[in-house]
């Protein structure tokens, strides 16, 4: 009777041994995805914030590019000129 006992109690100890390893290598495999994830997380925070800073830069300069003033600085530059009342049809 004393040898099944040993017997059963090697078979838990492999069993005890084997969940620990695969808990142990899960962990560090967890922690390892963790730590890519956030990496992606930084690089994309930092890209959205240089295009945020892009984007108002465009912005600030669209809106300075379509002051009245600048274009028709630019329409007298290139020869135009306001239309005279001949010229302009309303239906």
């Amino acid at each position: 009777m004393g040898g099944g006992n040993g017997k059963a109690l090697k078979v838990v100890g492999v069993v005890a041994v084997a969940a620990l390893l695969v808990g142990l290598i899960s962990s560090v495999w967890f922690g390892l995805a963790l730590r890519v994830s956030l990496g992606e997380l930084a690089k994309g925070n930092h890209e959205e914030r240089e295009l945020l800073a892009k984007n108002e830069m465009l912005v600030e300069q669209r809106d300075r590019i379509m002051e009245p003033q600048k274009i028709e600085e630019a329409a007298k530059a290139l020869g135009l000129y306001p239309p005279t009342k001949k010229q302009i049809r309303r239906p």
